[in-house]
């Protein structure tokens, strides 16, 4: 852990002289034992595309790449069949940071071609999505 903190001496640190660049440092990463990456679960992906390599967030980032695009196509089928979800989609309220484009979890192959063979097998019966139907009017 104290290899970021590199160009701060331990006195330095104890004065509180580095105090700002700790919290703006804390803002963009957790702390040990607080991230999904520590349970090897967790994977940040990127994308080269022209010979530029896009990760992350912001303008050039991993949202604006083929790649994702690819992988979100009809609900995130292309990363299930590989056995990955997105970390924090968009949406759901109270479930962690901002959605990261860039971030998946391993949940296994089976356990998500399951899910995508019974999503395909709904929309195949009725025409429709499973989020369509929930909000049809009758």
């Amino acid at each position: 852990m104290r290899k970021w903190l590199a160009p701060w001496s331990n006195q330095q640190i104890l004065d509180g002289k580095a105090q700002l660049f700790i919290f703006n440092e804390l803002a963009k990463h957790s702390i040990p034992g607080y991230s999904k990456h520590h349970t090897g679960y967790t994977v940040d992906l990127g994308c080269r595309e022209n010979g530029i390599l896009k990760k992350y967030s912001g303008p050039k980032g991993f949202a604006t790449s083929k790649c994702f695009v690819w992988l979100k196509k009809n609900n995130y089928h292309n990363a299930k069949r590989f056995g990955f979800i997105p970390s924090y989609p968009k949406g759901p309220k109270k479930q962690g940071p901002n959605p990261e484009s860039w971030e998946y979890v391993w949940m296994g192959r089976k356990v998500l071609l399951r899910q995508v063979s019974n999503e395909l097998s709904s929309i195949g019966k009725s025409g429709s999505t499973p989020q369509n139907k929930r909000h049809r009017k009758p």
